[in-house]
């Protein structure tokens, strides 16, 4: 087991993400062409777009398999990936489906007989269905994948306050588990099992999973995905697992995974029962989400960086309250109104920097290296200079990475910065961003107010988080105040 977990690693190590590649695969129509009013797609964007406490950051619409909208607010693009965070979860238990399909394993089955005693410990009665529907009977513990070695074993070592199947707990280290399963019966790691089997199929190339110190893909949470690779997946669940004439999950399996085991909580097989009562959905951390819609023969998919308490609840009632109900089984009368939106899809924008550009009576703070006390960014230092006319922050980190983000006025310039330059909680998950690469796309705008005040916005395009800043240069000292689009209430510190 250890020598096949130690090959996985090397595996994963040698295979980072990519995220620009295959887009525009899916055909694309007209909403008319498929009984749907342009009007009602671009009022559901402009719902997305105005809904509080939340960043958009891409959006898809489908009917009868067909795109007939996208969006993707600017600065971000088609070809930039998404972490899925938990839609991840979905993933895992369509590899479960096929490996059941190809005999490797059942539902039913005990983990002690796929793993055996020596990890699994004193978990002799938990099956594979309870790690699915989340009835492990383990108490919940995020602590786990800040370890450095043995998840699965320490996981399934963990306190138990119930007896398996019988009460519902969300555990993100129940689906590692399935994930390290499906390592076990099959030799590979979820992704490359799925590579093979889902997403060549599918030409989903651009594809990454992180892995945990075992080597077994993260299962639970870590998948980073174009928008259009989610749709895809969503569509193929949609079409009980078959795609252009192929049968690549067992439509018996998706029945499964697409209905509600848990009623108390409206649970599937790591997938959600959505407000309509009859869509599911998967669903990631701030507000990802893929939604199939049966009766409406729809897919939705959002990415989003949401910080508040029910993310996306929302969109999704949005679009169950003014987009379903508005559908035709026969094509609508084609007008204006299509262009109109394509038109208006281009036009959506994420807000930039306000403020004037740079000139004369900013030059005392050019060049100024601003001392920061302790913060939750773990900035040490910042620079603000000025290079062949483009305006650059300069970044000193506490553990003394240093990057350089170049910032535009009135539009995004980008920059290539280490990947765990990046803010976010999950960093501290051991083997967090493993499946990404050592790089990411930083898009940095700036702008000044008066003299004095600087403000300054980055966003990493090709992850979730943003970074919101404004500067203010004081005879008393600088002031800096920090707002984290992943969080609801900034923070102000003073410089040295």
């Amino acid at each position: 087991m250890k020598i096949l977990y130690r090959f996985f690693l090397i595996i994963a190590l040698g295979a980072p993400l990519h995220t620009y590649g295959q887009t525009g695969d899916l055909e694309r129509a007209t909403p008319e062409s498929q009984g749907v009013a342009s009007e009602k797609v671009g009022a559901w964007f402009d719902t997305l777009m105005s809904t509080r406490g939340t960043e958009i950051h891409s959006a898809m619409l489908l009917r009868h398999g067909k795109v007939i909208g996208e969006i993707h607010p600017s600065p971000f693009r088609a070809e930039h990936g998404h972490a899925l965070f938990s839609c991840s979860k979905t993933f895992t238990a369509a590899a479960i489906g096929i490996a059941i399909g190809e005999k490797r394993l059942k539902m039913e089955d005990l983990v002690v007989d796929i793993l055996g005693e020596e990890l699994v410990g004193m978990q002799k009665t938990l099956s594979v269905g309870d790690l699915l529907t989340m009835r492990t009977g383990i108490r919940p513990s995020a602590e786990i994948r800040k370890q450095p070695t043995e998840w699965t074993r320490k996981y399934l070592a963990s306190e138990t306050v119930d007896t398996p199947g019988k009460r519902f707990a969300y555990d993100s280290m129940a689906t590692y588990v399935l994930s390290a399963i499906i390592s076990h019966v099959t030799g590979e790691s979820t992704l490359e099992y799925l590579r093979k089997r889902l997403f060549e199929h599918l030409h989903i190339t651009e594809v990454g999973w992180d892995y945990g110190p075992e080597g077994v893909s993260c299962g639970g949470w870590g998948l980073y995905l174009q928008t259009e690779s989610m749709a895809k997946f969503g569509q193929l669940l949609l079409d009980k697992g078959r795609w252009e004439g192929r049968q690549l999950i067992p439509s018996e399996w998706v029945d499964k995974m697409m209905s509600v085991h848990v009623d108390s909580v409206g649970y599937g097989l790591q997938t959600w029962l959505c407000e309509n009562g009859t869509a599911m959905r998967a669903d990631g951390l701030h507000g990802q989400f893929i939604i199939v819609m049966p009766q409406e023969d729809m897919v939705a998919v959002i990415t989003q960086c949401c910080n508040t308490l029910e993310p996306g609840e929302h969109e999704r009632r949005a679009l169950f309250r003014d987009v379903a109900p508005t559908l035709s089984e026969q094509a609508l009368a084609e007008s204006d109104a299509a262009k109109e939106l394509a038109d208006k899809e281009k036009r959506y924008a994420l807000p930039m920097a306000k403020g004037e550009k740079v000139g004369k009576r900013h030059a005392r703070h050019i060049g100024q290296r601003i001392e920061l006390p302790d913060n939750k960014l773990k900035w040490k230092t910042l620079t603000l200079r000025r290079e062949r006319g483009k305006m650059i922050l300069d970044v000193e980190k506490e553990d003394g990475m240093r990057e350089s983000v170049r910032l535009g006025n009135g539009r995004w310039e980008e920059t290539k910065v280490a990947t765990k330059f990046a803010p976010h909680s999950r960093g501290t998950v051991f083997g967090a961003y493993s499946g990404m690469g050592p790089h990411l796309t930083a898009c940095g705008t700036y702008g000044w107010e008066g003299d004095n005040i600087l403000n300054a916005k980055i966003i990493f395009v090709d992850w979730i988080s943003g970074v919101d800043m404004s500067v203010e240069f004081g005879e008393e000292g600088t002031e800096l105040t920090f707002r984290l689009n992943i969080e609801k209430q900034p923070f102000t510190i003073r410089a040295k």
